[in-house]
């Protein structure tokens, strides 16, 4: 596959997609109904975009998640296997706690 504009902008969408789709799981898991028929049901559904946003991920070559970052990219979310967001990393605003929250540390 050839970096073209157009194939970089799809591999930083397809990039996109597995962070949110993973943040949503993380946000799901906290859900107060744990257990639930309906959580259960959200979650199938919750794992099965992240699955296919991993697969839309998975169809760029390896080499593009180095050479390819953005600057608000903070972790290669693509390869971790859970679906918990970055820990311990900083961005321009602040740091993230060891939970993926933001922290007001370095705000004014």
């Amino acid at each position: 596959m050839d970096p073209t504009p157009e194939n970089i902008r799809a591999f930083h969408h397809a990039r996109w997609k597995v962070r949110y789709t993973s943040y949503l799981l993380a946000l799901h898991e906290g859900l107060d109904n744990k257990g639930s028929l309906l959580w259960l049901q959200q979650r199938g559904h919750y794992l099965n975009r992240y699955s296919l946003a991993k697969e839309s991920l998975a169809a760029f070559p390896e080499s593009w998640h180095d050479l390819f970052k953005l600057p608000e990219d903070e972790c290669s979310l693509p390869h971790q296997d859970d679906f918990s967001p970055c820990s311990g990393s900083s961005s321009a605003t602040g740091a993230t706690t060891s939970s993926g929250m933001m922290s007001n540390q370095g705000l004014p």
